[in-house]
């Protein structure tokens, strides 16, 4: 399933009928056993949070233009040591960002229950522009007693480039986020349950 997290997407996610949800951008392109990695982690109560790479500018726009030549090496892309699939070495590093830490909270690649996520009612749609929206609903999803783990060095990820949205709302979101995490909420008012 695409998730932008936008309102549309939290519609989305409130008509999967799928009890399991991986949740992905769709500015990015997947390993071929993405899903393969993800079915191998799966437990009650938990949240994957995984990781990606980032194909260059100049890379990107040759994918755009011929997106039947989506070979990938090492020089087309930035935070390299996250280009390697290498299964047998990845519970060595799902510890280093485990459910104290809130580093490695990204919305674009994760994986959740989806009776999870309705219990703390989803996305917070408070939240307008970009940033934090989705830090604030893992740290909730931490808040309500689901584990975190990490997925690295499997389930590998490209993000495409592209110009960075607006930040214009960022300091309000972060405040949200801070607001959260203080408080330990793990319900928001305006949510996914509208939808349902």
């Amino acid at each position: 399933m695409m998730v932008s997290r936008d309102v549309e997407s939290y519609k989305a996610i409130a008509q999967v009928s799928a009890d399991y949800i991986i949740q992905l951008d769709g500015d990015v392109m997947l390993h071929p056993r993405f899903i393969e990695d993800h079915l191998t982690v799966i437990k009650p109560k938990q949240l994957v949070c995984g990781n990606r790479c980032f194909v260059l500018k100049s890379k990107t726009e040759k994918l755009v233009n011929d997106p039947s030549n989506i070979s990938l090496n090492l020089l087309n892309v930035k935070k390299r040591k996250r280009f390697f699939r290498i299964p047998f070495l990845s519970s060595l590093f799902k510890n280093k960002r485990n459910n104290t830490s809130r580093k490695g909270n990204v919305g674009c690649h994760m994986a959740y229950w989806k009776e999870d996520m309705v219990n703390i009612n989803g996305y917070n749609e408070d939240f307008v522009g970009w940033g934090y929206e989705d830090i604030e609903m893992v740290e909730r999803l931490m808040n309500s007693g689901v584990k975190k783990t990490t997925l690295l060095m499997m389930a590998l990820q490209y993000h495409l480039w592209h110009p960075k949205s607006s930040r214009a709302s960022s300091e309000k979101n972060k405040q949200m986020y801070f607001d959260c995490r203080e408080k330990k909420l793990f319900y928001c008012e305006k949510g996914i349950k509208q939808y349902l």
